[in-house]
């Protein structure tokens, strides 16, 4: 029961993030409909990663540490007491931290975008000032969702946070689309924050019955805090990277043909694609792997965290391959109407092409950082980040003034990609190696597979039998029935435990 109760979450899951993929894609689309790349979008693409950066710092680590103490405390009982005042306190002290940051943001918007971008013409920085004040909230907001989600997650409950992401986002489409006519970038933050305020909702709703007073005792919050705090120096020098590239855009690049929009346009798209890696199948796993290490030890542990990293496989091959192989159709079908050109088009999907190493080794790189924390090692992913960061930063310097946007895109990809290595050989030095092993047959497999599908794909498009839309759900299915004849055997133990007796 435990498997296909595994397996089943991890399906559902993963049909969510694919569900908010295509929501997210709309939205992009709208974008592109309404605003182009002109300059509604270049103000979007410059104050949108100001918010996320302080949103992802405060409680984008807050799961890594919270999960595996929940999961010890719950192990026990499903509704300890401890359990529950432990993770209200932690929601109560993210929620005024998230707060105090929000204030900090809207009432100095002005001085941050002057810092940034002092280039900008004074209604240019008025318009952006005005814009981070709205998004400011964004803070809180995502502190309280990556909290429920954590709290959650631990009592390996995943469909109110699925749900809660789907109905966030689809409001948001919603809106953009009744107000983007509007022709006012300011009216699609306004969309952003109420999506964000319904799943805050959503997210909050199954929590709300075990309402209870926080405390914390002193010696757990002491071992929560020490775990904590690597992260999010961390996590603070990391999540500056989206605006150091915005900044390295305006000042240094001088190619004509591709702006931060255009950035902005591709990074959003890749990171819609990146949620169904890590909001899928790391998603699923981290609690699962929390759980085995607790119980069994480093042994169950690294069993299960090798059969995640081969089901993790299945997923990235083919949509590395995929995406690459077809990134300017993906998106001229998506995005390519009105205000967005054919020119825009081919810029982002160069951009997405030159960035396909920042998917994999996001998607590869979360699921080895979350067996990290399982295993209480916070300082392995954070000094590897920071390393791996200043690597790509020297590779966008020393490229940017060359290749311009793409070399930002270059120079993500070399990051991700040394983060996720540094990662795995410190993995196998632990011991941990046979994920390593196990996951070859399953690798070569699928990239068989992703072949066979893209060659289908590659079909539809040259005899203009459809877009992107038939192209797509055809190549999964094709990839999957592939995999299936070649007896992958976690392809077949996955659907067959679907199944209902």
């Amino acid at each position: 029961m435990t498997k296909q109760r595994t397996a089943r979450s991890l399906v559902f899951v993963t049909v969510a993030s694919f569900t908010q993929l295509l929501i997210q894609f709309l939205i992009q689309s709208v974008l592109a409909r309404y605003f182009g790349t002109k300059e509604g979008a270049e103000a979007w693409g410059e104050v949108l990663p100001i918010p996320t950066m302080f949103a992802a710092v405060i409680s984008g680590t807050l799961g890594y540490v919270m999960v595996p103490e929940l999961v010890k405390k719950f192990e026990s009982s499903r509704d300890s007491r401890d359990g529950w005042q432990l993770a209200w306190f932690i929601g109560l002290a993210i929620t005024l931290v998230g707060l105090l940051v929000s204030g900090l943001l809207f009432f100095c918007a002005g001085e941050i975008v002057h810092f940034l971008y002092s280039e900008l013409t004074s209604e240019q920085a008025i318009g952006r000032s005005r814009l981070l004040k709205i998004l400011s909230i964004q803070v809180a907001l995502s502190g309280l969702i990556a909290w429920a989600q954590a709290v959650l997650h631990s009592r390996h409950q995943f469909f109110w946070p699925a749900l809660g992401g789907v109905l966030g986002t689809g409001l948001q489409l919603a809106l953009a689309i009744r107000l983007g006519p509007a022709e006012k970038i300011e009216w699609i933050a306004w969309t952003v924050n109420v999506g964000s305020a319904v799943s805050v909702l959503v997210h909050i709703v199954p929590l709300s019955k075990h309402l209870c007073w926080p405390a914390a005792e002193w010696t757990q919050l002491v071992r929560v805090v020490s775990l904590f705090w690597p992260l999010l120096l961390g996590s603070a020098f990391l999540r500056v990277d989206p605006i150091v590239d915005r900044v390295l855009v305006r000042q240094y690049s001088t190619d004509e043909y591709a702006n931060n929009s255009h950035l902005n346009y591709a990074q959003r798209i890749l990171m819609a694609v990146i949620a169904i890696g890590t909001s899928g199948m790391s998603v699923v796993a981290f609690p699962q792997l929390a759980e085995k290490f607790a119980r069994a030890g480093k042994d169950s542990f690294a069993e299960h965290f090798a059969i995640a990293f081969r089901r993790l496989m299945l997923l990235v091959v083919p949509i590395a391959l995929g995406v690459s192989c077809f990134a300017e159709r993906i998106v001229r079908d998506l995005l390519e109407r009105d205000q967005f050109t054919s020119q825009d088009s081919h810029a982002v999907g160069l951009i997405i092409v030159c960035s396909m190493g920042m998917f994999v080794g996001a998607s590869v790189g979360e699921l080895f950082a979350r067996a990290f924390y399982v295993l209480g090692d916070t300082w392995t992913p954070t000094l590897t980040g920071v390393l791996s960061l200043i690597i790509g930063i020297f590779v966008k310097f020393a490229l940017v003034l060359e290749l311009g946007v793409l070399g930002i895109a270059v120079g993500g990809s070399v990051y991700f990609l040394s983060s996720a290595t540094m990662m795995a050989i410190r993995l196998m030095q632990l011991g941990y190696g046979r994920f390593m092993r196990d996951s070859l047959a399953t690798t070569v497999q699928s990239l068989c597979a992703s072949a066979v599908a893209c060659a289908c794909c590659y079909a539809v498009y040259v005899f203009d039998l459809g877009a992107t839309w038939l192209a797509a759900p055809m190549g999964v299915c094709i990839y999957f029935s592939v995999m299936w004849l070649l007896n992958n055997s976690d392809t077949r133990q996955m659907i067959s435990l679907l199944r209902l007796r």
